[in-house]
């Protein structure tokens, strides 16, 4: 947790590729948009298919009797980075009219009010977990319905303490910047 999860310089490459993204979509985008559609539509496959090798395929490392560490290292290396151009494309794409279906489900309203959420809950959710964990006097015994009961209660209650800090620090600050700036 403290060597792959919480240091600062393992999100740079992430957090770079956002920052890039975020500069090109600010630049004139419509010289971007004249991709071919054959090539468009490989990238979205592409995109997918890095994503679900994100998740899935890091799984198999942990999973086996032996302690795998070049692939493991490699994919601790080069899962971050790969997962933020993926994501990236979707972002591009959705921003240069090439979202198609993704674009109209990431459109919905539903989104919009979510999104005020969700880096609340990513800031509060590590020390949700440091909470709860370290104020156990047990361990904890490892079933399916645990981990289940876990997860849920976790996201819950960070949800929860989003929805305070959204409304505690979050729309105060939007208020005032729009008296400010109107």
């Amino acid at each position: 947790m403290n060597d792959y999860y919480l240091k600062t310089h393992n999100r740079a490459s992430p957090w770079l590729i956002g920052a890039m993204l975020g500069y090109y979509l600010t630049r004139d985008s419509s010289k971007y948009a004249k991709i071919p559609k054959i090539l468009s539509l490989l990238t979205w496959i592409c995109s997918f298919g890095v994503i679900l090798t994100c998740v899935f395929g890091g799984h198999s490392t942990l999973r086996t009797p032996y302690y795998d560490r070049l692939g493991n290292s490699f994919y601790i290396a080069l899962v971050r980075p790969a997962w933020a151009l993926a994501i990236g494309w979707i972002i591009w794409a959705c921003c240069t009219n090439r979202g198609g279906v993704v674009n109209t489900i990431l459109s919905y309203p539903i989104f919009q009010v979510l999104n005020k959420f969700t880096y609340s809950i990513y800031i509060l959710h590590v020390t949700s977990l440091y909470m709860i964990v370290f104020s156990q006097k047990t361990s904890i015994y490892f079933t399916v319905f645990n981990l289940a009961y876990y997860y849920w209660g976790i996201f819950m209650f960070s949800f929860g303490l989003s929805i305070i800090w959204v409304l505690a620090f979050e729309s105060p600050m939007l208020v005032l910047e729009k008296i400010l700036f109107k």
